[in-house]
């Protein structure tokens, strides 16, 4: 059967349409396989850069005891001989409580744990690990290494909430008696805490909302903290002025400004 000129000149056209789909989505394939490849063999910069930390003199725990414990958790780092040659700055000392007993003939209870507080060069906090397993405070540290980003607070929102729930106390009978003891474990409480953070990290501004419903989150100056970034959410550190305790507060990231 012989076609006429529209007809062949119509199959030709879509045997070329079908032929440049096919090898359309063939490149397709090929370029995102290749990409998937590419984002797999590359390292993170985290991964990939080697960082150096300097041991303060203030040290009790040495290099030695710590040393496998960052060659497992984060093989990238090293301990740095001089102290403008590391990246960060390392307080690794152990320490021990003893708690007295309230029990005749009992031996109070000696605790002892491995504390682990990381300053970058600029001393700005970056992770305070405390644990009796030393391993488990490293752990603690690389994990900080790995995944922290420097955030800026700028401002914050603050809200205080105070309860009186003192009752009746003393007199004679079973008021009496019940006033008392709410007196004794209760009181009145006020509690103050950071509600939102407005932080710009990199260039971006974002609102970070607290995430500590129990207990809320202790509040934050304005300055330069570091917060460990699991993609939604953020855990940063700080140490509490006065009192010298270190804090870890969680936040989620609820937008921007």
């Amino acid at each position: 059967m012989r076609l006429s000129t529209s007809s062949a000149l119509y199959i030709s056209k879509y045997a070329v349409e079908t032929r440049y789909s096919r090898v359309l989505k063939l490149t397709t394939a090929f370029g995102v396989l290749v990409l998937l490849a590419t984002m797999s063999q590359r390292p993170t910069l985290a991964q990939n850069t080697e960082r150096q930390i300097y041991l303060s003199e203030a040290s009790t725990i040495g290099i030695k005891e710590m040393g496998k414990h960052f060659q497992k958790e984060c093989p990238n780092t090293s301990f740095a001989a001089e102290k403008e040659k590391g990246d960060y700055i390392l307080e690794a000392k152990v320490i021990t409580t003893t708690i007295p007993s309230n029990m005749q003939n009992v031996p109070p209870d000696v605790q002892t744990t491995n504390d682990l507080v990381l300053f970058d060069r600029d001393h700005i906090l970056v992770r305070a690990s405390s644990a009796s397993n030393l391993g488990n405070a490293v752990k603690d540290v690389c994990h900080a290494i790995k995944n922290s980003i420097l955030l800026e607070v700028v401002d914050s929102q603050t809200m205080t909430e105070s309860l009186d729930v003192r009752g009746v106390s003393g007199g004679t009978g079973v008021a009496g008696a019940i006033g008392t003891i709410v007196n004794e474990t209760t009181g009145r409480r006020t509690h103050t805490d950071s509600s939102l953070l407005y932080v710009i990290s990199n260039g971006e501004r974002a609102i970070l909302d607290c995430y500590e419903r129990r207990k809320g989150c202790t509040p934050t100056g304005n300055g330069k903290y570091y917060a460990e970034f699991d993609g939604e959410s953020l855990w940063l550190d700080f140490r509490m002025p006065l009192i010298h305790t270190y804090v870890r507060n969680h936040y989620l990231v609820a937008g921007g400004w």
